[in-house]
């Protein structure tokens, strides 16, 4: 078969009077079939539509195996060629032409693909070049995005797996295509990912009279999470939304390094820290996601998925997520998490202006709900008493390392925090950490030269000064989970800020032999602590239970409340308990 070249389809389409009034590579264009017409009208137009467009998006894919650009020009013309008919179909009430609706699908798909292949995909220019001399172009618009057109780094077609780690996957049918984008770091944003992934939609539709186009249409990209419509000629029309894919997409990615930075801390290439989901957004309450024991914040996706999925919570909600060695002392881990929330908020607010970032909600799994709790009380001199018998001031060390342990063990609450959620969390310890396995995690634990340096000189030039448990190591987030852990014990003594409002999500119904009634690893007499408002006891497994349906459901009620409750006043805590 004689291949034609690129704009020589589109003469052939302009004769026949298939393709819509818009000017292209140089021809006028005729004939467009009136956006909403009789629908005897559009069927009798409509199949010569499809079979035309079928024929460029052919052509469009042989040129794309041959490595030629000018397959860019084929699939955009078929796109615009069968535009009518999805545009038709998309306004009437028997839903999208599957046929017509598959072929425009499949052409943005390559087009968006092999833009980027060849280096025509331009959207911090707003163009996007359909061929490598620059001669033509289409503009691409953007709307409800949080993000800038230069984080536009990579733009990936969202595939149709359902993903076997979310517990559902929040997509519907519409107008568009549903993508992935992929945003790399700019050196200096320190509270950004090294990549994110977020959800976009893309749609190829006719220009409005007030938007320059040469060619007559333009390409849209829509955020799903804030764009649910687009506007036809006057019609709202429902674009087509994968909300679950860019979360679905990281789990797949996702290099699995918690197991590193429990075995070997501060050896993964992001190190411990606070990251934002999306670009910070004034009037938004910010929910911290803190993972638990081996794992990492991954761990929350289905948490994320389903508030991204609520307009009601993600409209006034922002997600961040707090990452961090979990074989080193939550100690150290708390005091960065601590620092980090000082500094993002001067950061992003220096004049106090946005009072959402005042309301910070924690949300702590396991061990990392005493990471969170660290950011909500006093210490005093307790916890530093629980480990040397002398004040911090009198030690014999460097003023570096006082700094550092000044940090770790001498804290007041962060004023930005004012609800804090446990889920599973061990405030007494778990049996567990005794056990073989525990012993033997703590074991493989290897210590970094610089903290096993620092140890051996405070220990050198201060004899007699510490505790047995730090003589023996530094003590690693195992041992601190023991039930007889001094300095664990001490931490279940400490005294709660009275602004801040505490919840409980209790794992339940497996027998722990010595300890009664528990999650499987923490037992309920250990998650649970009077100063709670709310106490909701779920059966579930430990390490599922911030996936646990009812457990979610329980954690969007406390955020629901959370929108419409004052922070805690000087008086104290109502405490309210609730269960199966």
């Amino acid at each position: 078969m004689h291949k034609l070249a690129p704009f020589g389809l589109c003469v052939l389409v302009c004769v026949i009077g298939c393709v819509s009034g818009c000017r292209f590579g140089g021809v006028d264009c005729v004939g467009m079939v009136p956006f909403c017409q009789p629908k005897s009208d559009a069927e009798a137009s409509g199949v010569t539509q499809i079979e035309m467009a079928e024929m460029l998006y052919h052509n469009g894919c042989k040129l794309e195996r041959a490595k030629d650009a000018g397959c860019l020009a084929q699939y955009f013309c078929a796109a615009q060629t069968i535009w009518p008919v999805v545009a038709s179909e998309a306004v009437g009430s028997d839903g999208a032409n599957r046929r017509a609706s598959k072929i425009y699908n499949q052409c943005l798909r390559n087009i968006i693909d092999s833009a980027q292949e060849f280096g025509l995909f331009e959207p911090q220019a707003g163009r996007l070049m359909l061929s490598p001399s620059g001669g033509d172009c289409v503009p691409i618009l953007f709307q409800g995005f949080p993000w800038d057109p230069q984080d536009f780094d990579l733009v990936i077609p969202a595939t149709s797996e359902v993903s076997k780690k979310l517990n559902h996957d929040f997509r519907c049918n519409g107008v568009g295509v549903p993508l992935v984008v992929i945003n790399k770091r700019l050196e200096g944003e320190r509270f950004l990912r090294d990549q994110q992934a977020f959800a976009a939609t893309l749609v190829l539709r006719r220009a409005h009279p007030e938007e320059a186009s040469s060619c007559g249409f333009v390409f849209e990209f829509s955020d799903p999470l804030r764009v649910r419509s687009i506007n036809f000629d006057g019609f709202e029309v429902a674009i087509a939304r994968d909300l679950s894919a860019p979360i679905a997409y990281r789990i797949a990615k996702r290099d699995k390094n918690y197991l590193e930075g429990f075995l070997q801390p501060g050896t993964t290439d992001e190190g411990p820290g606070l990251y934002t989901v999306e670009p910070y957004q004034a009037g938004k309450i910010p929910v911290v996601f803190v993972h638990g024991l081996l794992s990492d914040p991954f761990t929350w996706s289905n948490a994320a998925n389903e508030i991204r999925a609520r307009p009601e919570l993600n409209s006034r909600y922002q997600i961040w997520g707090f990452q961090y060695p979990t074989g080193e002392p939550f100690l150290k881990s708390a005091a960065v998490l601590r620092d980090h929330l000082n500094a993002i908020t001067k950061k992003l607010d220096p004049h106090g202006e946005d009072p959402a970032l005042s309301e910070i909600v924690l949300i702590g799994h396991s061990m990392g709900g005493l990471v969170a709790k660290l950011q909500v009380t006093f210490s005093g001199d307790q916890l530093w008493n629980s480990i040397s018998k002398i004040p911090l001031d009198c030690l014999v060390t460097t003023e570096e390392t006082r700094l550092a342990l000044r940090d770790a063990f001498y804290f007041e609450p962060v004023p930005t925090v004012s609800r804090v959620v446990f889920l599973g969390t061990p405030h007494a310890g778990s049996p567990k950490a005794n056990r073989p396995v525990g012993r033997l995690g703590t074991k493989l634990v290897d210590e970094p030269s610089s903290m096993n340096a620092i140890r051996n000189q405070l220990l050198r030039d201060n004899p007699g000064a510490f505790t047995e448990e730090f003589e023996r190591r530094i003590p690693t987030s195992i041992d601190l989970l023991r039930p007889e852990s001094p300095l664990l014990q001490e931490m279940n003594c400490l005294k709660y800020s009275d602004s801040v409002r505490l919840h409980s999500i209790i794992g339940c119904g497996y027998y722990l032999v010595g300890s009664g009634d528990s999650d499987k690893v923490v037992p309920v007499t250990s998650a649970r602590i009077s100063e709670v408002e709310s106490e909701r006891l779920i059966i579930s497994k430990h390490t599922k239970i911030n996936s646990n349906e009812k457990a979610l459901e329980e954690l969007y009620r406390i955020l629901e409340c959370h929108l419409v409750e004052p922070r805690v006043s000087e008086t104290g805590y109502v405490v309210g308990r609730l269960q199966e």
